[in-house]
């Protein structure tokens, strides 16, 4: 009988052990359910963050007027494009507007205003070295092949480059005598008499000798898109 009422507080005991863990596990997940919801309600206020891509908004609602307007077109021309936003650069309109093009998998020769903000937006957002790299190389890769690459593409891609780098010195436009060797040693040690090679071959080669390169070219492009808009909607601006 003892041993009987020995054993019946243990077990009592252990009754009364598991209760307060309950009480305690749904203390925590009250509390734990409370700081989530005040955690929620403190991350509410970050939602507006889109208000830095309002330029590329501006910007792709005046182009597509420019289109509609010059046109005719209900979208954004290649055209108005080049003529609006890279009007110095020819070659970097054609490989940008093809590579939006091409990423909104476009069946019309002009592009969509959201296909046009998307991308934008994507390479505003770019900070990877190799994902700047590999975005550009895309845009100078063969028309019909983004993943591949010919002499020709990376010679107009580094020259596109040099010419926005010699164009923005603060004396003035600069110049180069020997520029035409120099792409070409470059344009030589990456092919080496090849005729194509992949993006991916490209872009890891330029990332081990001279990545930099590319910089100015996206440089210049976040500068166009982020503040063109300014220079658009000002009176007087555009045809």
């Amino acid at each position: 009988m003892g041993n009987h009422h020995s054993h019946e507080p243990k077990e009592g005991g252990g009754s009364g052990l598991s209760t307060p863990r309950a009480g305690s596990r749904r203390g925590t997940t009250s509390r734990g359910s409370n700081a989530g919801s005040e955690h929620d309600k403190s991350e509410k206020p970050e939602k507006p963050a889109p208000t830095s891509m309002v330029p590329v908004e501006k910007l792709a609602k005046l182009l597509t007027q420019r289109s509609q307007k010059e046109d005719g077109i209900n979208g954004i021309t290649e055209k108005s494009f080049t003529k609006y936003l890279f009007p110095v650069y020819p070659e970097l309109a054609r490989a940008f507007y093809r590579a939006v093009h091409r990423a909104a998998r476009c069946k019309n020769q002009h592009v969509p205003a959201a296909a046009f903000r998307a991308h934008c937006e994507r390479v505003l957002a770019m900070l990877d070295d190799t994902d700047i790299v590999d975005t550009y190389v895309r845009m100078f890769a063969l028309e019909d092949d983004e993943n591949t690459v010919t002499p020709d593409g990376l010679r107009s891609l580094l020259h596109t480059s040099y010419k926005l780098s010699m164009d923005h010195y603060p004396e003035g436009p600069q110049t180069c005598l020997q520029i035409n060797n120099t792409l070409s040693a470059v344009v030589n040690g990456c092919f080496n008499k090849k005729d194509t090679h992949s993006v991916g071959f490209v872009v890891r080669w330029l990332m081990e000798h001279c990545h930099r390169l590319i910089f100015p070219i996206h440089r210049y492009v976040v500068h166009m898109v982020a503040t063109r808009h300014r220079e658009l909607a000002a009176p007087g601006a555009g045809a």
